[in-house]
């Protein structure tokens, strides 16, 4: 396992807290902006150092460094430039796995296109509201792991800093809306003759609906003659529709959280269900679909469902993100564990305020 240190846009002052994070670090680079070659001769001191000149470095001493330069740590081919704006090649052709930049002093790490760009923000002067940061990728193997941190002088001391999520993703039974298994059971009883405890155990108690959630059945015609197989059942996709809809009621709250968030990030629904209810979605739940639209999906497209963490990184890979800058926001603990193990966060869901309380933190000003 290596540690690269990530720095940048120091402006002739190299914190001794930023220092004392680099120490231990097998490689550190400066994206630019250094202002101060004594800044450079002390990182040197800390470990193996490559930096690229800033627009704001000058003189005989900025001359002998590149506008961008390219390092190998282990397996991993990275790439650095001041500028994002300003990079001159094609990093998925080129073999780079990372791109480094600064300039912009704000912190974030987004993976597009198999390649992955982090910008450690700014560790000199602060300016106006952006925090006083460094970062740090972690190297093991093939496997690269980005991390920020927020530089506390007063503290002398460094703590994760908590990017807003480039990709919040909603689970819908029990989060977007409740639902009352007991009622659907009840109303299916009702429109055939059959007891609730048969539909009970013929589908919800069987394997059926665990299979049809991890992509057994990818049409909603092959999940409902498969429902109406087992069940010795005829009914109508109306019928099922209606079943469904009976036992669902709109949670209000969490969907204004959502429909504010859609105006600040991008935000997905994935939900562990079959073809059939993604299909239906637009008649079931019409104000959901209103939010979300075509971001609602639902686990049997990924053919894995929760808590397996396969599902989770599918949706972070259709949305282009890293799955660290994903959020998930469901009610089972067991998914909530399983979207961490897949390197999202998440978060357990138990009501409105709760959820806003918790998410309030990213945005500043609050979005929710």
């Amino acid at each position: 396992m290596a540690r690269v240190g990530l720095i940048s846009d120091t402006h002739g002052l190299l914190r001794p807290e930023a220092a004392a994070f680099l120490r231990g670090c097998d490689h550190i680079v400066h994206a630019g902006d250094v202002c101060d070659p004594r800044s450079l001769l002390e990182l040197q001191a800390i470990a193996p150092l490559t930096a690229v000149r800033g627009n704001c470095d000058r003189g005989a001493w900025a001359g002998q460094l590149g506008t961008s330069a390219s390092l190998r740590v282990g397996a991993t081919l990275l790439h650095v430039v001041h500028d994002l704006a300003q990079l001159d090649l094609d990093p998925a052709r080129a073999g780079v796995r990372v791109v480094v930049s600064g300039h912009s002093h704000r912190p974030g790490a987004r993976e597009r296109g198999g390649v992955l760009y982090v910008n450690p923000g700014s560790a000199g002067p602060r300016r106006f509201q952006l925090p006083v940061a460094v970062g740090e990728l972690v190297l093991e193997g093939t496997a690269v792991v980005p991390r920020l941190y927020r530089l506390d002088p007063a503290r002398s001391a460094w703590e994760p800093l908590e990017e807003p999520p480039a990709l919040v993703v909603f689970d819908l039974d029990d989060v977007l809306a409740s639902l009352d298994r007991g009622r659907r059971l009840r109303w299916l009883a009702g429109a055939t003759g059959k007891p609730p405890e048969h539909f009970d155990a013929a589908i919800y108690r069987s394997d059926f609906e665990p299979a049809a959630e991890a992509g057994a059945y990818p049409t909603g015609a092959q999940y409902l003659a498969e429902f109406n197989r087992r069940t010795g059942c005829a009914l109508s996709r109306e019928q099922w529709i209606e079943a469904r809809r009976q036992a669902m009621a709109l949670l209000p709250g969490t969907l204004d959280i959502a429909r504010a968030l859609s105006r600040a990030t991008r935000i997905a629904l994935l939900t562990n269900n079959g073809a059939l209810l993604k299909e239906s979605l637009p008649e079931l739940a019409p104000e959901v679909w209103a939010v979300f639209g075509q971001a609602c999906h639902a686990s049997f497209e990924f053919q894995a469902r929760k808590p397996d963490p396969r599902v989770f990184q599918a949706i972070a890979a259709r949305y282009g993100v890293a799955p660290g800058q994903a959020l998930m926001i469901d009610d089972d603990p067991l998914n909530v564990q399983g979207a961490r193990d897949a390197g999202l966060r998440a978060m357990r869901f138990r009501d409105p305020d709760q959820l806003r309380e918790e998410l309030r933190p990213f945005w500043n000003p609050p979005v929710v």
